[in-house]
């Protein structure tokens, strides 16, 4: 596998189609660029360069400084 193996463009639990399946991601060996997936016990073989697209369960917002500090100060 090529690309970006670093957290946050892949990290373990995350979920990928690969055509018309769904894996999760268990496992990332970014030095062997090898990715562990659980995939359904019906999935066929892909070709080689068969298109990841990530299925996102990550967000992103903004904090202002002050509501970041009373958060920490309360924490």
């Amino acid at each position: 596998m090529y690309g970006n193996l670093e957290f946050p463009s892949i990290f373990e639990n995350d979920f990928y189609q690969i055509e018309n399946e769904t894996v999760k991601i268990l496992q990332i060996d970014k030095e062997r660029s090898k990715v562990k997936v659980l995939r359904s016990p019906s999935g066929s073989s892909h070709l080689k360069n068969t298109k990841l697209t990530e299925l996102t369960r990550k967000f992103t917002f903004d904090l202002d400084k002050e509501l970041l500090m009373r958060l920490l100060k309360n924490n």
